[in-house]
């Protein structure tokens, strides 16, 4: 199992060498074999040469060699370690030179493991942090931009001219597989391919977009009239969920990953966006988070995080905080007009409290807290202070509108039986921001306190540590966090409380039967943060676990617990791949929360001793990968998390 790894280093290595800088110290004696006299030898020929002939040789760091990060190897500290505070080294080389071949990929001083897990675990955050906080540079420059932002008036005063495909009178809506047979000559920008994307933005990204505060109906009977950054930004984020041959061309011409096939689109609305410099409206916010979430599907996060920053910004000084209800501040709008500016609202405050590890000095977050929506007294740091604007409408109300200036069918939606998706995930979130409270972020060991406390209260002949009180209370919020998670699962109508016997499933939200993809992901939601939860407890110990499993302590205990629920999601990510093997209607922060539950299988594989418990362990972590890198295909975060667990595995 170690040696494609091996070789994919050696790989990575190369490409580091064969992208060094052109150089003229080779002659033209020294070109490649068969070419010819015009032809200029290949920037990759040159460098080998000039390796050749100076013996110089470029090493990435260990931890750039190992999460496959552009290194300049530097010294003391590369680019990427000094940006981000790391500790940076290079060990790797000193055992290539002084360990034999077949041991040249290990470190001269491997990690503990309970380290190396810390470690990965906080990469991974670092990671989902890097996908919702700005650097101290991008927010002076944003900051900088949004002073010359006027939002007193109306219309824009510079917007872009309106491409060809929205002058055109003509609309219809592309049937499925209708592109399957295109001639060639199809481009990226004709007026099918956009409309044909249109379609899947509402098919594929709308489902995990939720509350999307994109109104499908109204979008396409006002097509014309919508803002062409808009369009273009729905475009970047639905090109890689696209089968449309224009599309694919584009990937397997450039030999891009998939969740790259939206990058013309989002290069064309980042440009326009930027054209956007004396006024902005909601539309011009609208796109900008549009985009920023493209962008983070597709890998750019820089990029991604600049846009998200400048839509919440923007919406700030829209007043999008104040609920629309009021006309003073908004004037008087349509039903759709309010709830969109809710929904949008909703997804920028969701964003603004995303995971930020290794940030908590510093003030990232743009929206203050008496700012955010609530629901039922709920806010998403788990503390609420105002009612600020208020929370959007469930699906069934949204999508009972059918024209521009239409009402909701209030019978549309019952409380009882039905689903309101983004009160659920809102507060599953509020659980996990609790639980980072607990731990004081979840990359770290759980509360040494706490773990003492049980193992003395397990052992009447051991005395109490000196501070009981603190361990107590450490205890009691772990108790408490479960209680809550069960109460909020425990909610759900009677037909959705589990999803057991479910082997198909609908990517609406409104849909009963087959019940709908996020009913899926939200219990697996639900089970990964009961993982972790304990997971930190686990991890703290994990080098004399088998201790703790032998004593039946408080360890133990959590551990038993993460080993059930992560088994339930594995379980369910076996029903995804047998229904859905492209995994279509996965997000981002399932897999980042799932991604615990495979540490509990790592871990499991480095304790347990009975054969089918190993068994079974094996076989529920290679479904974890299984999933990611299926998810990878069109996320950027999918394929890096998979390449992070295959490197655990590999020093595990």
């Amino acid at each position: 199992m170690s040696v494609p790894h091996a070789d994919m280093g050696d790989a990575f290595e190369q490409h580091q060498l064969l992208q060094e800088p052109a150089t003229t110290h080779a002659s033209s004696s020294q070109a490649p074999p068969h070419s010819s006299a015009t032809e200029k030898p290949s920037r990759q020929f040159l460098t080998a040469q000039k390796l050749k002939l100076t013996g110089a040789k470029l090493w990435a760091c260990d931890r750039c060699y190992r999460l496959k990060n552009k290194c300049d190897s530097a010294r003391p500290k590369c680019n990427v370690c000094s940006k981000g505070s790391h500790e940076c080294t290079y060990l790797r080389r000193k055992a290539k030179q002084d360990s034999p071949a077949s041991a040249r990929s290990l470190p001269a001083k491997p990690l503990a493991y309970k380290d190396m897990l810390q470690t990965r675990l906080y990469e991974v955050e670092e990671a989902a942090r890097g996908m919702s906080s700005p650097d101290d540079t991008q927010q002076l420059d944003l900051e900088e931009q949004l002073r010359s932002l006027d939002v007193g008036s109306g219309d824009l005063q510079q917007s872009p001219a309106t491409p060809d495909f929205l002058q055109d009178s003509g609309f219809f809506v592309p049937q499925p597989n209708q592109y399957s047979a295109l001639p060639p000559d199809q481009t990226l920008f004709a007026q099918p391919t956009i409309l044909y994307l249109l379609q899947v933005f509402f098919a594929d990204i709308n489902p995990l977009w939720y509350p999307n505060p994109i109104h499908q109906s109204t979008f396409f009977s006002r097509f014309h009239e919508q803002l062409p950054v808009l369009v273009y930004a729905m475009c970047a984020a639905a090109s890689s969920r696209s089968n449309h041959p224009a599309t694919r061309a584009y990937v397997a011409e450039r030999g891009i990953p998939l969740y790259e096939a939206g990058e013309p689109y989002a290069r064309l609305a980042r440009d326009m966006i930027d054209q956007y410099n004396g006024q902005t409206s909601f539309d011009v916010v609208l796109a900008m988070a549009t985009l920023g979430l493209a962008l983070s599907a597709m890998g750019n996060v820089d990029a991604s995080v600049r846009s998200m920053t400048m839509a919440t910004q923007s919406a700030l000084l829209l007043r999008l905080d104040v609920d629309p209800d009021i006309e003073e501040v908004h004037g008087n709008l349509s039903w759709l007009e309010r709830e969109s500016r809710r929904r949008l609202w909703w997804t920028l405050c969701m964003y603004d409290r995303q995971p930020k590890p290794g940030f908590e000095a510093i003030p990232t977050r743009l929206i203050d807290d008496q700012c955010l929506s609530s629901v039922d007294q709920y806010c998403l740091n788990g503390v609420c202070t105002s009612s600020s604007t208020n929370p959007p409408a469930p699906e069934q109300l949204w999508n009972s509108v059918g024209e521009p200036l239409g009402l909701p069918i209030f019978e549309s939606f019952s409380p009882t039986t039905d689903i309101d998706f983004g009160t659920l995930s809102g507060r599953l979130a509020r659980v996990f921001y609790s639980i980072q409270d607990l731990h004081q972020s979840l990359h770290g060991s759980a509360d040494q306190t706490a773990i003492q406390m049980a193992i003395q209260l397990s052992s009447p002949k051991t005395s109490l540590p000196p501070n009981p009180p603190t361990s107590s209370a450490a205890l009691e919020s772990e108790a408490l966090i479960a209680i809550e998670l069960e109460a909020i699962m425990g909610s759900l109508p009677e037909w959705a409380l589990s999803v057991d016997n479910c082997f198909d499933f609908s990517p609406d939200l409104t849909s009963r039967s087959p019940p709908p993809w996020q009913l899926l992901t939200q219990h697996i939601v639900y089970h990964a943060l009961t993982v972790c939860l304990y997971l930190p407890t686990v991890l703290g110990s994990v080098d004399n676990l088998l201790t703790h499993l032998a004593e039946d302590d408080h360890v133990a205990r959590s551990y038993h617990r993460c080993r059930y629920h992560a088994t339930v999601v594995a379980s369910y990510f076996r029903k995804i791949m047998a229904v859905n093997p492209m995994c279509r209607f996965i997000d981002w922060f399932t897999l980042y929360l799932a991604f615990r539950c495979a540490l509990v299988f790592v871990v499991a594989l480095k304790t347990e001793s009975d054969r089918d418990e190993l068994v079974h362990a094996r076989k529920d972590l290679e479904i974890h990968l299984e999933v990611t890198r299926s998810v990878g295909r069109h996320m950027w975060f999918g394929s890096w998390i998979s390449k992070m667990m295959e490197t655990i595995i590999m020093e595990a």
